[in-house]
């Protein structure tokens, strides 16, 4: 039978010794013979005296452990305060970083949640990462930042074509409208001369 069901269903007698069982095992095991007499002024209805002698070990044990106490307290002190300066170093600088960024604002949500996943899964991922892969997978950013690249390409294209035709040289067959002119000796030097001239 258990405990709980012998303390409700025993008899007087089987109770008794259950509660006696119990007080050895637990109470006069763990604080001596002065239990039994605290138990009795509590079942007495009287108030139980603390026994001096654990008192003055339990003052004593106090005193002696106060200053590493303190010095825990002072090292938790420190600990948080350190905690609180890195916390508001870090929000100066996303905020900094945020403000000199062209769509900070547009991505910021995205790039906390970006951040909180790179540092549960032990990742180290720097503002400007979280900035680029947040501008990605924003669609109304990336339309932007699309839209721009292919007027800077088409933009970059027009530029090469216009050096490409500035740079090309027309090469003819006909002699350069300011050369040197041969005197005709004969008829048909004359000839030619003439037709050269009137093709050009």
């Amino acid at each position: 039978m258990s405990t709980a069901a012998r303390l409700r269903t025993g008899t007087a007698p089987e109770l008794a010794h259950m509660v006696a069982g119990i007080v050895k095992q637990f109470g006069v095991g763990r604080f001596g013979n002065t239990f039994i007499e605290q138990l009795d002024s509590a079942l007495a209805g009287q108030h139980v005296q603390a026994d001096p002698q654990q008192m003055a070990m339990q003052q004593a044990l106090d005193q002696r452990l106060a200053p590493v106490q303190q010095m825990l307290t002072q090292f938790q002190q420190a600990q948080l305060a350190q905690q609180q300066r890195v916390a508001q170093e870090a929000q100066g600088a996303v905020a900094q970083f945020l403000e000199r960024a062209e769509f900070g604002n547009d991505v910021r949500e995205e790039m906390a949640d970006l951040l909180e996943m790179a540092q549960r899964r032990g990742k180290p991922m720097t503002l400007q990462d979280a900035y680029k892969q947040a501008c990605l997978t924003n669609d109304r950013v990336r339309a932007v930042l699309m839209q721009r690249s292919k007027a800077k390409q088409a933009q970059v294209g027009t530029a090469a074509a216009q050096k490409a035709r500035s740079a090309a040289v027309q090469v003819s067959g006909a002699a350069p409208m300011g050369a040197l002119k041969q005197d005709a000796t004969d008829v048909r030097s004359a000839i030619e001369a003439a037709i050269a001239m009137s093709s050009r």
